[in-house]
This record gives structure tokens, C-alpha cells and sequence, in this order.
């Protein structure tokens, strides 16, 4: 048991070196400000590509683990994730899953953060270049872990990084974001629309990124999912940001 969290504190110190933005505060990393294209064809995605100013922000390199979302658990009472108590899913090292969207912000808040809007978590995984994959333009089933059983312990796919030094934004678990889609058709933060035929009191949040038991069509930056906020599932996970006003504080 002791190979698992000495090999996780390797990975850290490893992704701390990679190139790309600098290493910031808490294991973040720094995107800074300017245009980016975003959105794509697919129905899902957000409408696009469309160019958009996006500012600077840092973004948790990796996607919150059971250590970390654990520790939030003890400190504050916050209820546990649902599988934290099941081998399969609550090894320090793998991020953590069912949780709600309630949740990760209340986690994120607690860290002195908020969950990534849309707009900042496809800046992060795509750059400004337009890529459709977090790597480049051509699909690489290797690249990302989008076949599985449970999930991976982060970072352990290193292919799957973004130009920015951002893991796992193709595949493991897909994460949970600050957008949402309010019935009656207005959108909570975001460019929104995908969701159409919900009632005008309903709610339905975002998702990006593929994940464990995912299709491969969903490892291009662009796609999303979208689930009621309380929905918990093996594969629902998230990161956090830290707003910045470029003078990367």
C-alpha cells in the first residue's frame, strides 16, 4: 500500500517541472488572458467556435482527489462522497466521484476557489490554437484513459495534457463546471445552450471532458455533457479555479 501514495507525490513533483504555464499556488497552474476560439460543430458543444476573451485564471493542474476531497470532509463535516467507502474508488490518488455539483463548488469555495466557467475550463484544454484534443488535432485513443473499468489515478496518463500543463481533460472523469442551463432557456454564467425541453423552475449543469466508460467522440475539447446538479456518478469529478487579476496573485 505504501507504492501508491509515493508514487502520487512523484507524479506531482514530475508535472511540477512541465512545460507550458508556470506552476502556481497549490499544485495551479496559470492561463493568462486574451481571445480564444471556442465552441464546435457538435449539438452538444457550446455554440461555436466563436472567438472569446477569456482572463487570466489559475486551474488545479490535476482533477481533486479522494486525499484532497477527504480532508475537506474532515475539517468541515461536509457529508462524504458516495464511494467512499468502496475500495474500487476511494484510493487517495484517484480523483474523486460521486459528487454533486453542490459539492465540488462547496469543496471549491472551501479552497478558496469556485468550479471553472465553460469558456475558462476549454481555454485550459484546448489553448488558443483551436486543437480539437487537449494534445493537438489528431485523435490518439492511447492518449487519453477513455476505456475503463474505474478510475485512473491522476496524471497517469501523461499524453493527455494540455499546452497549458493540464491533465486529464480528455479522458478519466469527466468535471463538473460553473454553467448552467436554467429552464425557460436562460443560461447561468456561461454561452449556455444545448438543453431545450426542460420545465421553467429546472436546472441541468455542465459537464466537459470524456471520461472512464465514455465514447471516444467525447475527448474533443468542445463536447460537454449536462446532468441535474444533485446527479452523482462513478464518473462525475471536477477541478477547481482561482480567478486572477493578471498579476497572477
Amino acid at each position: 500500500m505504501t507504492g501508491r501514495p509515493l508514487r502520487f507525490a512523484l507524479l506531482l513533483l514530475l508535472a511540477a517541472g512541465t512545460s507550458g504555464s508556470s506552476a502556481g499556488p497549490g499544485g495551479m497552474v496559470y492561463v493568462p488572458p486574451g481571445p480564444v476560439p471556442l465552441g464546435g460543430p457538435s449539438p452538444t458543444a457550446m455554440p461555436g467556435p466563436t472567438v472569446v476573451d477569456v482572463d487570466g485564471f489559475w486551474i488545479d493542474r490535476f482533477e481533486v482527489t479522494n486525499a484532497e476531497y477527504m480532508a475537506f470532509v474532515r475539517a468541515t463535516g461536509h457529508r462524504p462522497p458516495m464511494f467512499a467507502d468502496d475500495p474500487d474508488f476511494n484510493r487517495p490518488d484517484q480523483p474523486v466521484t460521486g459528487v454533486s455539483w453542490d459539492d465540488a463548488e462547496a469543496y471549491c469555495r472551501w479552497q478558496g476557489k469556485r468550479l471553472p466557467t465553460e469558456r475558462e475550463w476549454e481555454k485550459a484544454a484546448r489553448g488558443t490554437d483551436g486543437r480539437l484534443y487537449p494534445w493537438g488535432d489528431r485523435f490518439a485513443p492511447e492518449f487519453a484513459y477513455l476505456e475503463g473499468e474505474l478510475p485512473a489515478p491522476v496524471g497517469s496518463h501523461p499524453a493527455d495534457v494540455s499546452p497549458y500543463g493540464v491533465y486529464d481533460m480528455a479522458g478519466n472523469v469527466s468535471e463538473w463546471v460553473a454553467d448552467m442551463f436554467v429552464g425557460g432557456g436562460a443560461c447561468r454564467s456561461g454561452i449556455c445552450p444545448t438543453p431545450t425541453e426542460i420545465g421553467d423552475d429546472d436546472f441541468r449543469a455542465f459537464l466537459r471532458g470524456g471520461h472512464f466508460q465514455g465514447l471516444p467522440h467525447m475527448a474533443k475539447v468542445y463536447e460537454r455533457l449536462f446532468d441535474y446538479p444533485d446527479t452523482v456518478a462513478e464518473f462525475f469529478g471536477f477541478r477547481c479555479v482561482r480567478p486572477t487579476d493578471d498579476g497572477r496573485a
